[in-house]
């Protein structure tokens, strides 16, 4: 069995001068993707592997919620379509049982409601509506092999974004 965590990238800011690649983090947005890290680490979601968007704001979010040296950044994950991102999934080695992807709208919420078939109702309907910054769902999957995924076959175990976990202490 293996698990799929999708990340969308914390709140960033934009200041005038940076193109969309360079935006960082908001300070809110750090605040959040810290929350959200110490949550993933009190649940025991570790990946072995991150598939990042290498725009600044996925990188400064990756950076944060995981403390690991397997991170390949990848320029398809960047404003990549849900399509493409199933596709870097698939391609992924299959010695890698627990992975994250970190990208972006729309593409990044498309994937997770792709994938997602089974689960508790409520946290289903969630993530159909919408998938804010910060949102991390976790996906178990029952295929051996990231190639075998299959869509709408697998099962949402949990989901959670950093501002509302810590509105919620």
């Amino acid at each position: 069995m293996c698990k799929l965590y999708i990340l969308r990238h914390a709140k960033s800011h934009w200041p005038q001068e940076l193109d969309d690649k360079a935006r960082p983090l908001s300070e809110e947005g750090r605040q959040d993707a810290f929350i959200l890290a110490e949550a993933m680490k009190r649940k025991n979601y570790i990946p072995d592997l991150v598939l990042c968007s290498p725009a600044e704001r996925t990188r400064q979010t990756c950076a944060i919620v995981y403390k690991g040296s397997d991170v390949i950044y990848d320029n398809r994950l960047y404003l990549g379509s849900t399509g493409l991102l199933y596709e870097v999934l698939q391609s992924t080695e299959s010695r890698y049982k627990n992975i994250m992807m970190i990208g972006h709208n729309p593409g990044i919420h498309g994937l997770a409601k792709l994938l997602v078939g089974r689960g508790e109702s409520a946290l289903i309907s969630e993530i159909m509506m919408g998938y804010k910054p910060g949102c991390l769902s976790v996906i178990e999957c029952t295929c051996a092999d990231w190639r075998d995924m299959l869509p709408g076959g697998n099962r949402l175990i949990d989901l959670m974004v950093g501002e509302e976990i810590s509105r919620s202490r």
